[in-house]
């Protein structure tokens, strides 16, 4: 289940909230908000078929499961997916900055448009460029190696309860680190390899790192193939039936390979575009 967040006014009040120090936990009994099911808070109780050791809160007819750190489990699993809680403790300083977020009434959704920096809080703190797919014509953002698309009212599918996505401004920033940040801290490895004189620089996760590094040692093997393959056809050790299949086996490798390298530097590009540099192949 999505970790939704909602989009707010230029006008909202910042909640003064004061971030936990310590991973927030819950037990049955506690009284809770989970704001992408409802506005209304929820009471914690035991699994009511005595088959699952997970903590449940019932909801439209039906039972939802999480772990002692508030992360939804699906029915199916028997651990976590998510990357951030669901839960929050209902306290007035969580219930104030859930109000703040998603608003009392649907007209203060804001809607969202191709160009847009918006913020995704199942993903992390990153922030994302909104454009048009143009394959399918539909509003998306890309995370890490992932696209996804979103509609216009911010949600991931017509079926979810409240929006996934908001406007990535310093109101929303403060709130969402706030509640994100009393849910559960950071735990984030930092690798640094920048120089004291780099005064510009983009945070990339190792998981997209290591399809760049895939993708590089897969066209260097490609190349190196293609070279081998001229070699022989340079020195006339082919015949010409051959030349012929290995000509058509090298142009359907470029051809893959290309398509790969240019969906990763289209990846790279979105990153690129909110530094000083400009696309690069443009």
């Amino acid at each position: 289940m999505p970790n939704s967040i909602c989009t707010t006014s230029k006008s909202a009040t910042i909640p003064k909230i004061a971030p936990a120090t310590n991973q927030a936990t819950f037990a049955i009994g506690d009284v809770v908000l989970c704001p992408s099911l409802s506005s209304y808070p929820f009471v914690l109780t035991a699994d009511p078929y005595g088959k699952r050791d997970e903590l449940t809160l019932a909801y439209d007819g039906s039972y939802f499961y999480y772990d002692a750190q508030g992360f939804f489990i699906k029915t199916s699993d028997d651990e976590t997916g998510d990357h951030q809680p669901s839960l929050y403790h209902n306290t007035p300083a969580n219930q104030q900055a859930i109000n703040t977020l998603y608003g009392n009434t649907s007209s203060t959704l804001a809607a969202f448009k191709a160009g847009d920096a918006v913020l995704c809080p199942r993903f992390g703190s990153d922030s994302y460029q909104l454009f048009i797919d143009d394959e399918h014509g539909l509003l998306s953002f890309i995370e890490g190696v992932n696209k996804y698309h979103i509609r216009a009212d911010g949600k991931l599918s017509p079926n979810d309860k409240s929006p996934s996505i908001f406007h990535d401004t310093p109101t929303n920033r403060q709130i969402i680190a706030a509640l994100y940040d009393q849910a559960a801290p950071s735990q984030r490895k930092l690798i640094d390899t920048t120089s004291a004189d780099d005064d510009e620089v983009i945070v990339l996760p190792t998981d997209m790192l290591s399809d760049i590094a895939c993708h590089m040692n897969g066209a260097i093997n490609a190349l190196k193939d293609i070279g081998n393959i001229l070699y022989l056809i340079q020195q006339d050790e082919l015949s010409s039936r051959q030349t012929s299949s290995m000509a058509r086996l090298t142009n359907d490798a470029a051809e893959r390979w290309t398509t790969l390298l240019g969906h990763q530097l289209d990846v790279i590009n979105e990153a690129m575009t909110q530094s000083k540099f400009e696309k690069v192949g443009e």
